[in-house]
């Protein structure tokens, strides 16, 4: 008579737990596999002539070789001389939404905005508004709300078309040109805070085509665009962008200081390494005067000028002279915002609502374009040079001794 084989308790329930957590584990029958979606890079907004809306998407094309980038559609006009495996495809409507499905019907493949990287918005179409395309970016779920924004001189379908020089794909030129610069790094979230927030002025990278030493037309930005209410109306370059940059908190800045009467090869080239800004509001219930100070630390990059900077009381002297220089770009930053746009591009009122919450509620939020406009600033520049080189003395004029 055979013996009854007992089995402990722990063993039963140690396998009854591993037979229920099995029942859990799921398997790949739902995966979609990489060659059945459409991968998109960058989408282009351009206006198309009939109150609608054109969108093109540049797709990434997963195949094996170094083939180039040949666009459908026709042949590009403008770029270098590389280019990726991309393509384009376009379609237009009423509203982004409707777009969208013409374009799924188009394109053989789903479309997959996870590695959306860029937005381009042609500046025709900023100027109609652009909050209403944005509506379909944050509402749907899903293209990325980080992808950085452009507005671009222009058809944005031709520079999503382009042949980058350097870059496998537009989109990654674009992503460099973005973080070349802290306020050229713009996303559609950080635009779409900046554009519901108090002051309801955004800024944007302004992309424009330039020609390069090779002869050929590359995007490049230099300046930038100014969204004002909903709307493109206008853009700033030269020192005044560089006042917008400084207030912004930049810091791949240079500034160059040339004595008056020496020719520009006498100048004292610095670099912003570090840019503490501080902003104190100050309302007396009719005018508002905004005080700001600004403490750049600077390395010194080139110096032909008469300041030998490793000296103390030399650098001393060349940075009241900087000082000078910076408080003059950002008076005229402030005052061209205030005249030309009356737009508060440098976020203000922030700074305002912050400090006089109950103030801004009753009177100041209602009239705000008006104080603006009628702001007082005092600017207060405490410049340092903190690295003044790896040599001491000035090399020009070792040559003529």
């Amino acid at each position: 008579m055979r013996k009854a084989i007992r089995v402990p308790c722990r063993c039963m329930m140690s396998f009854g737990i591993a037979m229920l957590l099995l029942t859990t584990l799921t398997g790949c029958w739902d995966r979609t596999e990489l060659e059945q979606l459409s991968i998109i890079l960058a989408a282009g907004l351009d206006s198309d002539g009939n109150g609608g809306v054109k969108m093109t998407l540049q797709v990434f094309v997963p195949k094996e070789g170094g083939g180039g980038g040949q666009q459908s559609g026709s042949e590009p006009k403008k770029g270098g001389g590389g280019g990726g495996q991309t393509t384009v495809f376009s379609a237009s409507g009423p509203t982004l939404g409707h777009v969208l499905f013409e374009l799924q019907n188009k394109m053989p493949r789903y479309i997959f905005w996870g590695h959306a990287e860029v937005y381009v918005v042609s500046k025709d179409l900023a100027s109609k508004g652009v909050l209403e395309h944005f509506d379909f970016f944050q509402r749907f779920q899903s293209p990325r709300e980080r992808a950085l924004i452009f507005v671009a001189d222009g058809q944005a379908s031709e520079f999503l078309q382009s042949l980058p020089q350097l870059q496998n794909t537009v989109a990654e030129l674009f992503e460099d040109l973005g973080k070349s610069r802290a306020v050229w790094n713009i996303s559609l979230l950080e635009m779409v805070k900046m554009l519901s927030g108090d002051s309801g002025t955004a800024y944007a990278p302004f992309v424009e085509w330039s020609n390069s030493e090779l002869g050929v037309q590359v995007p490049s930005v230099n300046q930038l665009a100014i969204i004002k209410k909903d709307r493109y109306i206008g853009g700033m370059t030269g020192d005044d962008m560089l006042g917008v940059m400084i207030l912004r908190g930049e810091k791949r800045l240079s500034v160059s200081y040339c004595a008056e009467g020496e020719t520009a090869h006498d100048c004292l080239t610095l670099r912003l390494r570090e840019n503490r800004i501080d902003i104190d509001p100050q309302w007396d219930g009719r005018k508002l005067t905004m005080r700001i100070k600004i403490l750049p630390f600077m390395d010194a990059i080139q110096n032909n000028s008469q300041f030998d900077v490793s000296n103390a009381a030399e650098a001393h002297k060349a940075q009241l002279k900087a000082n000078q220089k910076i408080k003059r770009i950002i008076d005229h930053s402030i005052m061209i915002s205030q005249t030309q746009w009356q737009a508060d591009v440098f976020g203000f009122a922030k700074y305002v609502h912050r400090k006089y919450a109950k103030e801004w509620n009753r009177t100041i939020k209602q009239n705000w374009e008006r104080i603006y406009k009628d702001m007082d600033t005092e600017i207060t520049v405490e410049s340092l040079i903190i690295r003044p080189g790896s040599i001491r003395e000035n090399l020009k004029k070792v040559g003529e001794r």
